[in-house]
């Protein structure tokens, strides 16, 4: 027994992850060469170019570089 996953238009079915997730496009920037590090999420900007959204802890064009302590939990006055 198995069920089919419908999932919402644009979304595919990723049976590894058991959720739908959006459709990869190997011409895309951001599928192709996946350039944000740190669990930061790629936005295709151009047919060339994307930007990073970073998580937290991180920052930079490719969130490469992890914030000081200080930055994510302020050290005083």
């Amino acid at each position: 027994y198995y069920e089919t996953m419908n999932c919402p238009s644009g979304l595919i079915y990723n049976a590894a992850t058991d959720r739908c997730e959006k459709r990869k496009n190997p011409d895309a920037i951001c599928d192709r060469e996946q350039p944000c590090m740190n669990g930061g999420q790629c936005y295709q900007t151009g047919k060339t170019a994307y930007k990073c959204t970073c998580n937290g802890a991180w920052t930079g064009e490719r969130c490469e570089t992890q914030l000081s302590s200080c930055a994510t939990n302020p050290c005083g006055p």
